[in-house]
């Protein structure tokens, strides 16, 4: 139901406006890398080579999440949540992509955290050790992460959203193992 003048023209451009951001954000990736390419020193390029395919892939993936498995149980429970049953939901068109491109997005940038890892651990910020030692308050911080994220009050929304979030906090450690490893390789070579 549409109940605003605009309402269909801003559904348009709300969705075109998403739509280009989702395919466009593997092209702003490359041109971050052409800027900042010719500043890197030859180690660090090679280090840094697989960055726009990395980021575009978690993206993609995290978009998907959002999209089909956080999205829908989010709508279903908001839609049929009510205080009173003398207030009737009405939602207009720009409610409802406000809700899904926050939703989508937010999951595409939650799945960035390897390349992140990544980064932290390349500055010598986060190694392999301290992750792993501190797995625990990452588990609790995680539970509250993805209670917040969903609405709906169920133990099976959360545990849905909070695996994936689980299995990229184990994909880091093993991203910045592979830092580590490499950077004693090269302190190795270096002596």
């Amino acid at each position: 139901m549409n109940n605003e003048m605009a309402g269909q023209f801003t559904l348009q451009i709300n969705s075109a406006l998403m739509i280009g951001l989702v395919l466009g954000f593997p092209y702003l990736l490359w041109e971050v890398w052409r800027f900042v390419k010719p500043a890197l020193h030859e180690k660090e390029r090679k280090a840094a080579g697989g960055f726009v395919f990395y980021a575009t892939f978690l993206f993609i993936i995290g978009i998907m999440f959002g999209y089909y498995i956080i999205t829908p149980m989010s709508v279903n429970f908001l839609a049929s949540y009510t205080v009173s049953a003398s207030i009737t939901n009405w939602f207009s068109i720009d409610s409802y992509i406000s809700s899904v491109a926050t939703l989508t997005l937010a999951s595409g940038a939650v799945f960035q955290l390897p390349i992140l890892v990544y980064i932290l651990s390349s500055l010598g910020i986060l190694t392999p050790k301290y992750m792993r030692n501190g797995r625990r308050y990452a588990i609790v911080i995680i539970l509250i992460i993805a209670a917040v994220i969903t609405p709906t009050p169920d133990m099976l929304t959360m545990t849905v959203v909070s695996i994936p979030l689980f299995v990229l906090y184990e994909v880091g450690i093993v991203v910045a193992g592979v830092v580590e490893k490499r950077k004693k390789a090269r302190e190795l070579a270096g002596e």
